[in-house]
């Protein structure tokens, strides 16, 4: 049986969107900020996603441009989990080493045992794989020693 070399599929409806529009404001992280139009059967890609494979860091698009209002934020369980699902993923089946931005390891760094607790449960509700379930709660110990 072939695996699938797809990380993750989001379907929506993009019509009320032009495209620059919504590549500007409607991913949350620069590594998944390309998508595939129906309309006229091509992979759109954007700058940031360019940025990433330049970089090899996966960095919070939702808060970019907003860097200066990061630290008001109660640190967001579910991007800190998706992100290191991005960072453990494009390892374990890409070969691929990726950081963290600074954003999001400031999230990660600020986690309390509360947090920590109701990022464990979002993994296990979103993430199908143990293996990377695994390599998720490992990696976010390794670099919460750091």
């Amino acid at each position: 049986m072939q695996t699938s070399s797809v990380l993750e599929i989001d379907i929506f409806n993009q019509k009320m969107f032009e495209p620059a529009y919504f590549i500007a404001n409607n991913f949350d992280f620069n590594c998944n900020s390309l998508y595939y139009s129906c309309r006229d059967k091509q992979i759109h890609v954007s700058a940031f996603f360019y940025d990433f494979i330049s970089r090899k860091t996966i960095e919070m698009l939702i808060y970019h441009y907003a860097k200066h209002y990061l630290y008001g934020i109660y640190p967001d369980y579910a991007i800190v989990a998706r992100a290191l699902k991005f960072q453990v993923v494009f390892r374990e089946k890409y070969n691929m080493n990726v950081k963290l931005s600074d954003n999001i390891w400031y999230m990660l760094m600020s986690m309390d045992k509360s947090a920590e607790y109701d990022m464990f449960q979002y993994m296990r509700q979103k993430v199908k794989d143990e293996n990377i379930i695994a390599q998720m709660i490992k990696n976010y110990y390794v670099l919460k020693r750091q």
